[in-house]
């Protein structure tokens, strides 16, 4: 029988984390748990205290315990100062302090080590001496063909950006400045061999980074050169093919119905470890341009790639795990298998004993008959017959049967 869980000490905000091994009941107080929900994502912290998002948005609903929207945290990391909602007062039928049953075979998530303070990171707005991989980049771009949403991309052997012709300058600028200061800290930085990716090796893992500018659309109104072209077209064409003019405008191309507008609003993002609670993407916001977020973007990429080996290592553990339960249901179905073929075996077995056992009291009927009618010696051939028949189907006697 499994053991209760145990009772420890109300928890306080410096030994949160600070969880006993095993599982047990944990006790919090209520203002810590409250302050701890609002410092961090609730996936983050539901880790941190070995259980689950489910429970733990259960305990905060049934302790009044406000929790914070994604939306908080998105705007947290764009830069946005946001107030906590307020602790409400403490419902009627609940404590100050919190129970929570935590899970000895969750992992805890540790927090990242410490990668140092963010670098300066230069940024030129007139290259003079780029990175090779950006006089490359530059190059394919400028000789690159506008896409259907007048976008650029450089193809193979280019860095990963896609951007207008006139954003051009600011992204090798950006994309600049960014393998320059990975180079100065040790890491090596290349171009994605299908040029949709920029690869910086850190630690000895790879990661991508990726530039977008968003190129917002607005309904295309034809000017009148291009009402005039597409009828002439069209008039060419009833001539040539001799048809009418509703089939011939079939066969012409409409006027696009949408035109593409450079924003020079520009998006980093990094390919990055899947770990809980680091940060993927930085955009241009109205009070802060993505420059200004280089250093904090150099950082996380360098803890992204901190974390890579421990979610590769929670990953074969899950694999392991997931193996280890397989093979436990395949003994469990084989096993089980097994146990019916014994059940069927043993009433087989009961049903052949019981046969046989009314053959021989049959058989030994007859005989009494034939005692009593002198006729012994006439039935004895069939006698000695019917019993070797009933040996033979006995599961007891013919061995069949034992255990």
């Amino acid at each position: 029988m499994a053991s209760s869980p145990r009772a420890v000490g109300a928890m306080s905000d410096d030994d949160l984390f600070q969880l006993p091994e095993g599982p047990g009941l944990i006790l919090i107080p209520r203002k810590v748990l409250y302050e701890a929900v609002w410092s961090e994502p609730l996936i983050i912290l539901a880790d941190r205290l070995r259980t689950t998002t489910a429970d733990l948005t259960h305990v905060c609903q049934q302790f009044a315990i406000p929790m914070p929207a994604q939306e908080y945290w998105t705007r947290i990391a764009a830069g946005f100062e946001h107030e906590p909602q307020p602790l409400p007062c403490v419902p009627t039928g609940v404590g100050e302090v919190v129970s929570l049953l935590i899970d000895a075979a969750k992992p805890v998530c540790e927090p990242l080590p410490d990668v140092g303070p963010p670098p300066i990171v230069e940024v030129e707005h007139s290259l003079t001496n780029p990175h090779p991989l950006i006089r490359r980049t530059a190059a394919k771009l400028k000789d690159a063909k506008q896409d259907e949403y007048g976008a650029l991309r450089p193809g193979d052997g280019g860095l990963g950006v896609r951007v207008s012709p006139q954003g051009i300058d600011r992204a090798m600028s950006i994309l600049d400045a960014l393998l320059k200061t990975f180079q100065k800290r040790g890491h090596k930085c290349s171009a994605a061999a299908n040029g949709d990716q920029t690869i910086i090796f850190v630690n000895g893992e790879s990661l991508s980074i990726y530039l977008n500018e968003r190129i917002p659309r607005k309904k295309h109104w034809p000017t009148k050169e291009e009402n005039d072209e597409r009828k002439r077209q069209v008039e060419r064409l009833m001539r040539h093919k001799r048809i009418d003019q509703f089939m011939a405008s079939l066969e012409v191309p409409h006027i696009r119905r949408w035109d593409y507008i450079p924003s020079n609003e520009f998006t980093l993002t990094i390919g990055g470890s899947g770990h809980v609670g680091l940060r993927t993407t930085w955009k241009d916001t109205p009070s802060r341009k993505l420059e200004a977020a280089l250093p904090e973007i150099v950082i996380e990429v360098e803890r992204h790639a901190l974390a890579i080996p421990r979610i590769r290592a929670r990953e074969e553990e899950k694999a392991k795990r997931r193996e280890q339960e397989r093979l436990r249901q395949e003994e469990e179905a084989l096993r089980q298998r097994r146990e019916i073929q014994r059940q069927e075996a043993l009433e087989r077995n009961a049903e052949q004993w019981e046969r046989a056992s009314r053959i021989r009291a049959y058989v030994a009927a007859v005989k009494a008959r034939a005692e009593a009618d002198q006729r012994l010696e006439a039935v004895e051939d069939w006698y000695e017959w019917a019993l070797a028949f009933a040996d033979s189907i006995d599961p007891i006697t013919n061995g069949s049967g034992l255990p």
